[in-house]
C-alpha cells in the first residue's frame, strides 16, 4: 500500500480547529473524480484532510489524482481489489479529524457543505450522524430531480432502521469519528453495495442519526455507478444480504419474531418495489406489525409512537401502491373475513 501526500496546504479559514476527514473512495473514476475532488478542494471549511483511496482502477483515475497539488489529500493506492466497503473502513482508520465525511467519485459537494453540517453539529452535541438533501444529477450534470427532504426525527429513522435505509444518500453523511471508533462500527464488506444499510442499520442502535434540509451534495446517477452495476450484476445476492441485515436489525433491537414472520418480511419488505404483492401477503405483514408493536409496547421502546408511524406507512405503500386492486385476489381473496384483515 501507498500513501502520498499532495502538494502545499490550502487557506486556513473559519473553524480552523475542527478538523473534516473526507473518506473517498475511488475505482476507474477518471471521468468524474477531478469534479469531486475539486468539490472538496472549494469548501468554504477549508480545515480537512481528504483521503483518496484508489482500488486499482485500470483507466487514468490515478492521473487525474495526481494532477491535483494540496497537502490536505492523502493519495492511498491498494495493491489488489479490495472494494468500497474495505476502503471506507480504511479511511476511517486513517482519519484523523474531529468529524468523518463521505464522498464518492463521481459526486459533488456543494462548497458550503462542511460549514454547514460542522456548525449543526457543534451546535448539537447529541447528534452522532448528520445526513441532509441533495440533487441528483445525470452523467452530463445535467439536473434530474431534488431529493425529498430527509428524515428529521431521530426516533423515526431509528424505526425505520428496523427495516431499511430510509433516512438520506450516503455521501451526504458527517458523523463523529469518536463515536465510530468507540463503538466499533464499520462498513461490512461482500454487501453487493448495501454496506452503508448495515452500517446505519448499526448506527441507529447505538447513537443518533439526524436529517438536515440542506441541500449538501449533488448525487451523480449514471450506469457505472456501484449501486446500479450491484443490482444488475448481483441481484439475488443483494436480496439475500437485505433479508439478513433485516433480521439482524430486528432481532438486534429486542424483537422476537419467528422463522415465518422473518420470511414474511423478505418476501414484501424488500428494496426495489415488488410489482404486486397479494392480500394475502399485505394481511400477514399486517399481523407481523402488529405483533411488533405488541412487543414494542410491553418492552417499553422510547419510539414506540415512531415505530407506528413507519409500519403504518410501509404497510400502506405495500397495500395500495403494490397490489393490483383490478384482480379476483383482491375481491375474492380468502382472508377477506378474518377478524385480522386489514381491508
Amino acid at each position: 500500500m501507498l500513501i502520498i501526500n499532495i502538494g502545499v496546504i490550502g487557506v486556513i479559514g473559519m473553524y480552523d480547529d475542527i478538523k473534516v476527514s473526507v473518506i473517498m473512495p475511488a475505482y476507474n473514476g477518471e471521468r468524474f473524480i477531478g469534479e469531486a475532488i475539486q468539490s472538496i478542494i472549494d469548501q468554504t471549511h477549508t480545515c480537512w484532510e481528504l483521503f483518496v483511496i484508489d482500488d486499482c482502477s485500470t483507466d487514468k483515475t490515478v492521473e487525474v489524482i495526481n494532477a491535483f497539488n494540496d497537502e490536505r489529500i492523502n493519495f492511498i493506492q491498494n495493491t489488489r481489489n479490495r472494494g468500497i466497503a474495505y476502503n471506507t473502513n480504511l479511511g476511517i482508520e486513517k482519519s484523523t479529524g474531529k468529524y468523518i465525511a463521505l464522498l464518492d467519485d463521481d459526486d459533488v459537494a456543494l462548497k458550503d457543505r462542511f460549514k454547514i453540517q460542522v456548525d449543526y453539529l457543534e451546535h448539537h452535541p447529541e447528534i452522532d450522524v448528520l445526513g441532509g438533501a441533495d440533487i441528483e444529477i445525470d452523467e452530463n450534470s445535467d439536473y434530474i430531480q431534488c431529493s425529498g427532504p430527509p428524515l428529521r426525527n431521530p426516533k423515526l429513522i431509528k424505526a425505520y432502521q428496523l427495516f431499511q435505509k430510509k433516512c438520506f444518500t450516503d455521501c451526504t453523511v458527517m458523523y463523529k469519528r469518536d463515536f465510530v471508533i468507540k463503538n466499533k462500527i464499520r462498513y461490512l464488506e461482500d454487501c453487493y453495495g448495501i454496506h452503508d444499510m448495515k452500517f446505519y442499520m448499526d448506527a441507529s442502535k447505538k447513537g443518533t442519526i439526524k436529517g438536515i434540509d440542506e441541500i449538501l451534495i449533488k448525487k451523480r446517477i449514471h450506469k457505472g455507478q456501484v449501486t446500479q452495476v450491484q443490482r444488475r450484476e448481483n441481484s439475488e445476492k443483494r436480496a439475500q444480504r437485505y433479508a439478513e441485515f433485516q433480521r439482524d436489525s430486528i432481532k438486534g433491537s429486542g424483537f422476537k419474531l419467528s422463522g415465518l414472520q422473518f420470511d414474511i418480511i423478505r418476501k414484501v419488505v424488500t428494496e426495489l418495489p415488488r410489482e404486486q404483492c397479494t392480500l394475502d401477503e399485505v394481511n400477514n405483514l399486517y399481523k407481523v406489525f402488529r405483533e411488533m408493536m405488541v412487543q414494542g409496547e410491553a418492552m417499553q421502546i422510547d419510539y414506540l409512537p415512531e415505530l407506528r408511524f413507519a409500519l403504518t406507512r410501509i404497510l400502506a405503500d405495500r397495500a395500495m401502491n403494490r397490489m393490483n386492486i383490478f384482480t379476483d385476489d383482491f375481491v375474492l381473496g380468502g382472508n377477506n373475513n378474518e377478524k385480522d384483515s386489514i381491508i
